[in-house]
């Protein structure tokens, strides 16, 4: 789910960097750029670079007794009632500028919803309307709303409408932060005008939250986007260089005797899934299960005010058979590949539980465990599925205006599957085996705003796991080893962190700051790939400190330390890419928001990264110079110089040894053409070279709008890597192997989208991608004592093993889906999803280039139609 960015969509993200740098020396400079308290610009002077531009738009909202009808036209008798106002200013190309087209807009309220009308003229440029399903960002005309209702200046409500109608929504959050994941009921339209188009909204009083006054006023802002132009007009302006937003809204008066409504939603649904897998795909997978198999749920999705602050959503049984399959790649690295969440009811609030750290990554809760170790002469009947969620409840809002409360609980079922196993008797058996137990996860989430801009929150998570006590002599299902002493295979995990933040009034200047600690309980101790076992019963602690200059012209800059225990743990709900770690970041950037040369705006930066182990072992030496701009024409250009200096990986091996990985130089070069084009693109290319190899990656993403309603989009991907040792092999405690790799891949998704209405598209998405992985000589190497270093120059020539160690990847990926919303807020789902993704190993003569056969023949594909029918009772 995507809406319209409340920024212009070619501004740059706050660029994360590093450098080993005394964070003293980042706080000195910090209070040396702070302005003097009490210091006001001389009169007649103009305001600070990124100051609220003075006064503040006002609006008064009219009382209507007869709603307005919305069909996008602004010709009811209510409307006439109501108060215009066209005071818009141009963000963006021509900042402060008039706009290019004049644009109205009107407020009406009764007692059950806010009715909002906007009138677009466009007689100098042609109206563009792409038709696309709800919340997708797409270059359009259109209007965005936000609506501070909290009167807290640093959330809103952000509803969008173009000019075909296709409704948005999302909220802003700690005033420059924006997530598209949250999703309301309400209603929008749009219709042609002999000038241009209009926009009605009707937004129930119950999807905003307000205080009980007897008059009050809202943060008020409107926006407008003209495609052919790529025009923004603010009705409260607000400089490109500012470091806040919520703040500069207007102002939404004359609402009266408005009450909070406290509504009950219900959308119960039903489920139906039929699949299919052949033998050829189970044997490819080494399971046995084939043939066709159907089964059918039913489940219920609920919302409720508890108070006009708080919300309580309840999910019994969620199926999320509408979300599209995840991108294959091929992940050269020690580390996890971070997959984002999709699933509609883990995403809306998630920013209530968004912290430096990410202690919650929701992706763990119903995740696919992995597949049991089997015996000798065993078989898996079938793969694990991801595990059942049973029931989840989120509780999110505020207290008193000044308290954020989140709250998450889930529960996932026994995730059981089947082991075909001969007896004494030479029967055949299909034997039950855990792939993990029922789970509880819990996460607590409190932030206190104890001054205008300063605020302090707790976040804590736990992870129960309900398996029974193993006897004496049994071994865990799962990985057929003892169980610990006390009778357990898993452990339960716990997290507790205390951030806080702290903005000046003009939002340019923050400090941020996390202290964590986390521990295991039951079990045996959990074995790590950099050869620290987190034993159950540890405490460890790890933190973070942010201090940067987000906002003004031209200078910003941003410094950072991050700093993981030896014994850090909370995978399993959070995302920790590694533990005993430290590291140091900082940045500087310097940006144009004005036309220069041949520019509309440019960013260009310095950055620096260096990260060690809490034992010295140098994990990432990085400096870079990159340049950013907008040209004229729209077009975008960006590129950057990188050096890396030699580290050493103690993850490589699996056992704390430190492999060195070799200095490198290179870059990356990227282009964008025009958005505006029926036919637009952006094409990437990075090149490395390493003292014995190379590293090239290539990547594009293009886009044929060959009709308003009709989106095509293809990303081609190609990598390349050569030279780089890798551990294949322990020989004897100490001595290892290793391999000279060379690995490639190439790859391809497709998306593509039809949409008949708003309210009924079709979408396919499809990924084929081909990997892999050679080696081509091989080096022996041998280490004294535990986690030592191990250099490139240490290693020598060696045999090849008697096992190839090279790896094919085959994958097709395909989802196709109908979304229908055939009444306000009401849903019917059809899927059809293909899943392919064989992993091959090479003959022993060893095959050494890209095999599309299995994706020719089908091997390993699970074919798989679902229907989901949604009712939206409210």
């Amino acid at each position: 789910m995507r809406a319209v960015s409340f920024r212009h969509t070619l501004a740059v993200a706050p660029v994360s960097i590093a450098l080993a740098l005394p964070l003293g020396t980042a706080l000195a400079w910090l209070v040396a750029q702070v302005p003097a308290p009490g210091v006001a610009p001389a009169p007649g002077t103009a305001p600070a670079p990124g100051a609220a531009p003075a006064p503040r738009p006002r609006l008064a909202a009219a009382r209507t007794t007869t709603p307005p009808v919305i069909d996008g036209k602004l010709d009811d008798p209510a409307w006439r009632s109501a108060v215009s106002s066209d005071a818009f200013t141009q963000h963006f190309p021509d900042e402060g500028a008039p706009p290019s087209e004049r644009t109205t807009v009107r407020v009406l309220y009764d007692d059950d919803a806010i009715y909002i009308g906007v009138d677009c003229e466009q007689v100098h440029a042609p109206v563009v309307k792409r038709l696309m399903r709800r919340d997708t960002q797409l270059p359009s005309d259109g209007v965005w709303l936000d609506i501070d209702s909290r009167r807290d200046g640093v959330t809103a409500f952000h509803f969008s409408v173009n000019a075909a109608g296709v409704l948005g929504d999302a909220i802003h959050f700690n005033d420059v932060d924006y997530s598209s994941d949250w999703d309301a009921v309400w209603e929008g339209r749009a219709a042609d005008t002999p000038r241009g188009y209009s926009i009605e909204m009707r937004i129930p009083l119950y999807v905003l939250r307000f205080d009980e006054l007897p008059v009050q006023d809202w943060g008020f802002q409107v926006r407008r986007f003209v495609e052919a132009r790529q025009e923004t007009d603010d009705w409260a302006f607000f400089p490109r260089s500012a470091g806040s937003y919520v703040p500069l809204f207007g102002r939404l008066e004359g609402l009266s005797a408005l009450r909070p409504r406290r509504a009950l939603q219900l959308r119960p649904f039903i489920l139906g899934r039929s699949r299919f897998r052949s033998a050829a795909s189970s044997t490819d997978l080494g399971t046995l299960t084939h043939g066709f198999d159907a089964r059918a749920s039913a489940g219920l999705d609920a919302k409720a005010a508890v108070t006009n602050e708080l919300t309580l959503d309840l999910a019994l049984n969620p199926d999320f058979g509408q979300v599209e399959a995840d991108a294959v790649v091929l992940n050269l690295s020690t580390f996890e590949t971070f997959f984002p969440e999709k699933r509609p009811f883990f995403l809306e609030g998630i920013d209530t539980f968004t912290t430096t750290r990410q202690l919650l990554y929701t992706r763990r809760i119903g995740h696919q465990p992995a597949t049991p170790t089997v015996g000798a002469g065993e078989t898996l009947v079938d793969l694990p599925e991801p595990s059942p969620i049973y029931g989840a409840a989120k509780l999110v809002g505020t207290i008193g205006g000044r308290t954020t409360l989140g709250l998450l609980s889930a529960v996932t079922g026994e995730n059981d599957v089947f082991v075909r196993v001969t007896d004494r008797l030479g029967r055949t058996l299909d034997v039950r085996r855990h792939a993990e137990p029922s789970t509880a996860y819990n996460v607590l989430r409190l932030r206190r705003l104890v001054a205008a801009n300063t605020e302090v929150g707790v976040l804590a998570t736990a992870t129960n796991r309900f398996e029974p006590r193993y006897a004496p002599g049994q071994n865990c299902d799962a990985t057929l080893v003892a169980p610990a002493g006390d009778g357990r295979c898993t452990n339960d995990a716990y997290a507790a962190a205390v951030d806080g933040r702290w903005r000046s009034a003009s939002g340019d200047y923050a400090v941020s700051g996390q202290a964590l600690a986390t521990a295991l309980a039951h079990g045996a101790a959990r074995a790590q790939s950099d050869g620290i076992p987190v034993r159950p019963g540890v405490v460890a602690g790890g933190g973070s400190l942010t201090v940067e200059k987000g906002g003004g012209a031209h200078w910003l800059w941003s410094a950072a330390e991050q700093l993981s225990g030896r014994q850090l743990e909370y995978n399993d709900l959070g995302y920790l890419d590694r533990k005993n770690d430290t590291a140091g970041t900082f940045a500087v950037v310097y940006r144009t928001v004005e036309p220069w040369w041949r520019t509309i705006e440019t960013r260009t930066m310095l950055q620096a990264y260096v990260r060690r182990t809490l034992d010295g072992v140098d994990l990432a030496n990085q400096l870079m110079l990159a340049t950013w701009a907008i040209l004229p024409n729209f077009w975008s250009v960006s590129a950057d110089v990188v050096g890396k200096g030699a580290t050493h990986d103690d993850r490589e091996i699996g056992d704390g040894t430190a492999l060195e990985r070799a200095s490198r130089v290179g870059g990356d070069l990227a282009i964008a053409s025009d958005p505006r084009r029926r036919f637009s693109g952006f094409l990437a290319g990075q090149a490395f070279r390493l003292p014995n190899g190379r590293h090239y990656e290539a990547r594009g993403d293009f886009t044929l709008r060959a009709l308003p309603q009709l989106e095509l989009d293809f990303d081609p991907a190609v990598t390349y890597d050569e030279g780089e040792h890798r551990y294949v092999a322990t020989t004897s405690p100490g001595a290892y192997l290793f391999g000279t790799q060379q690995a490639r891949s190439v790859g391809g998704t497709l998306h593509a989208s039809y949409a008949f209405l708003p309210e009924l598209s079709l979408q396919l998405y499809t990924q084929a991608f081909l990997a892999r992985v050679h080696y081509t000589r091989f080096f022996a190497g041998q280490t004294v004592g535990p986690r030592a270093k191990l250099d490139l120059s240490a290693l020598a020539p060696a045999e090849a093993p008697a096992t190839n160690p090279d790896t094919l990847t085959s994958t097709l990926n395909v989802n196709v889906v109908l979304r229908w919303e055939y009444r306000l807020g009401s849903t019917l789902f059809l899927v059809y999803t293909r899943a392919q993704a064989p992993a091959l190993l090479p003959a022993a003569s060893g095959a050494t280039s890209l095999d599309i056969g299995p994706v020719i023949h089908g091997r390993a594909a699970i074919d798989v139609i679902m229907l989901k029918l949604s009712y939206w009772w409210g």
